[in-house]
């Protein structure tokens, strides 16, 4: 993977399962599933072609929100706090302050910050609109 680059994270409320299933599909569990304090359970996989991807269990966004908002009061100049509650704000759908959380992480001009897989977000958050307009449309 080049580097700067975060492979893509896909959502599920089994992270263990997803790792069994592509250990049995041919693939590799690159890092087990650990538990990131109380804010979820992630783990990173290359599936059997070989992508690089990361599976995300939710937990706590609470008190993920207030962990990550903890650490930019100790450290307001390092952009990865900044994106961690982008993400929050997004999985709660709260685009406007996922949105200004990125712009701070980004304003601080450091090159060597990854950004979360924005595009992966907005099209998970874009569906999930189109199929509530399309469920309107059909009643």
């Amino acid at each position: 993977m080049p580097t700067g680059c975060r492979a893509a994270e896909r959502s599920s409320p089994d992270a263990d399962s997803v790792c069994r299933s592509v250990s049995s599909a041919g693939g590799e569990v690159r890092l087990e599933p650990f538990d990131v304090f109380t804010s979820g359970r992630m783990a990173q996989l290359t599936d059997p072609a070989g992508a690089e991807f990361a599976v995300w269990q939710a937990g706590d966004l609470p008190g993920a929100l207030r962990m990550f908002q903890r650490a930019l009061a100790l450290n307001p100049n390092t952009p990865y706090p900044y994106f961690d509650l982008a993400v929050i704000y997004l999985r709660q759908h709260q685009l406007a302050r996922a949105i200004g959380q990125f712009d701070a992480g980004l304003n601080l001009g450091l090159p060597e910050a990854h950004i979360p897989d924005l595009d992966l977000a907005v099209s998970e958050l874009a569906s999930e609109n189109v199929a509530r307009i399309l469920n309107r449309r059909e009643r």
